[in-house]
């Protein structure tokens, strides 16, 4: 789900919040030709400098690492296939008539943001009796965390199942790292298998949802299929005494085949 705020603020148009792997279309509201042609996407995140990923309607190819995960929609936006955390920061939309000519009419820009759960463990790490540690940010590239909190009335929680806020017990602990950045820290039980931990940001009635799920099945297969294996090792030794015993290996021989 993604939902989008219409921005006061002079640098942008709009923002979007968007979910870490989700796919994201970023809406251009000063096309010029309807084919696209006049339309262009450049990218800044402040830091790595201005990028063009689309010139006169066509994705520019030589960014590798991005094009492959977008395309132009046909009423010009920009699509982003399964959005990553880097890919937050601002996009804006800008008409050219010809290639090489001046730019026609003002920019129409979006400000991009990425929610995203990240694990101190991997998923075959957890089982229980360990400690793991879920981190919730929003990563926003073109503002401070406290300016888009204030501006857009932004809360950031770990909720349960049903949306209520996550409290704090002798085995959960919610850290507040800053307003954009909380943390979840867990003593996994065994009743948490296949748990879904859920990290909420809110704005106003609208919400936005992110989550993992502590799968502890794969580990406790794992252990299940060491137990069989060394169960039918002792099995076999069994099988060899007793025929080695009686002076008839081929008991073991044939029980093995």
């Amino acid at each position: 789900m993604i939902f989008i705020i219409l921005s006061g603020v002079g640098a942008f148009n709009i923002t979007m919040f968007s979910t870490y792997g989700e796919n994201v279309t970023l809406p251009c509201k000063n096309v010029v030709y309807q084919n696209c042609s006049s339309t262009t996407w450049i990218y800044n995140n402040k830091t790595s400098g201005i990028i063009e990923l689309v010139g006169h309607g066509k994705i520019k190819s030589e960014n590798t690492e991005r094009a492959d995960r977008l395309s132009v929609g046909s009423d010009c936006s920009l699509n982003i296939h399964k959005v990553k955390a880097r890919g937050a920061g601002l996009y804006t939309c800008r008409q050219f008539l010809h290639e090489g000519g001046d730019q026609t009419g003002v920019d129409y820009s979006v400000h991009l943001t990425v929610l995203k759960i990240s694990s101190s463990l991997k998923q075959t790490e957890m089982r229980s009796g360990t400690t793991v540690t879920l981190y919730c940010s929003l990563h926003h590239k073109f503002t401070t965390c406290n300016d888009l909190v204030r501006t857009e009335r932004l809360r950031l929680s770990w909720v349960n199942e049903t949306g209520a806020d996550l409290q704090n017990t002798p085995t959960v602990k919610i850290s507040h790292l800053s307003q954009c950045n909380i943390s979840l820290t867990v003593e996994l039980q065994d009743q948490d298998n296949q748990r879904e931990w859920r990290c909420q940001l809110t704005k106003g009635k609208e919400i936005q949802t992110s989550s993992i799920t502590s799968n502890m099945c794969s580990t406790f297969a794992r252990y299940g299929q060491a137990s069989k294996g060394l169960e039918q090792s002792i099995l076999d030794i069994l099988i060899l005494v007793l025929g080695l015993w009686h002076g008839s290996p081929e008991l073991y021989l044939g029980a093995t085949k």
